[in-house]
């Protein structure tokens, strides 16, 4: 299912109700597209005093980009609820999924018997379902020792990833990309080399189509070229 905005506001009811002993007000809840989270919770840099009636700036956003099991949906309301819960009465917490927030989590997993996690491992179906059109610039790595790894690179740093690879003696050569396929939606969009295996079958699958490049770290352009 995909969350609409009447199914939030009615569950953050539910939850606050049962969960967290109606202590947390009510606040904007908001659906989102955002692909690499499936939930957030947005607040003021400023912590409040414990317990503060002002919740100005703070809002909950629900994402829809995937089609998830109700119960995926639900826990994603309550672990965003958790982080609210932890703002709002001004619990310290070592990272925003520190001891605090796991004591919080394990207790309603125990108490109401539910699967919350800190991170949501999204299954091949539910992957598939993202078919949100990005521009997708990408780096296919060929390693020295055979493999082969892409990079899905943000925009504004395909010249700084030009940089870090062209040199580097770990690979034979390295290729550019361009696509909207939407299976390149789970990968993050990386500032940095961070590289995925690149299988011959999702290769083979999804290069097929995707419109070779050049970069020469000045100039990204699409050019036509014989697959290697």
């Amino acid at each position: 299912m995909r969350a609409s905005l009447e199914y939030a506001i009615k569950m953050f009811g539910e939850f606050n109700r049962t969960m967290f002993d109606n202590a947390l007000p009510p606040l904007p809840i908001q659906l989102s597209n955002a692909g690499r989270s499936l939930g957030m919770f947005v607040h003021p840099r400023q912590r409040p005093q414990a317990g503060s009636p002002d919740t100005s700036g703070c809002s909950l956003r629900i994402s829809t980009r995937l089609d998830l099991p109700e119960v995926d949906v639900e826990n994603t309301i309550i672990h965003e609820m958790i982080h609210y819960y932890i703002w709002y009465f001004n619990i310290p917490d070592s990272s925003p999924h520190g001891p605090a927030f796991r004591r919080k989590m394990e207790e309603i997993n125990r108490r109401h018997n539910r699967c919350i996690s800190i991170r949501h491992k999204s299954s091949e179906e539910q992957l598939q379902s993202d078919t949100h059109h990005r521009n997708n610039y990408i780096c296919v790595q060929y390693h020295t020792d055979g493999r082969r790894t892409l990079t899905v690179c943000s925009r504004p740093f395909i010249f700084d990833l030009h940089r870090i690879l062209k040199d580097n003696p770990r690979f034979c050569r390295v290729e550019w990309y361009w696509s909207m396929d939407s299976w390149f939606n789970r990968f993050p969009l990386s500032r940095s080399a961070k590289m995925y295996l690149l299988s011959d079958a999702d290769f083979n699958a999804h290069f097929a189509t995707a419109t070779p490049c050049e970069c020469d770290g000045l100039t990204f352009n699409p050019r036509p070229r014989l697959r290697r």
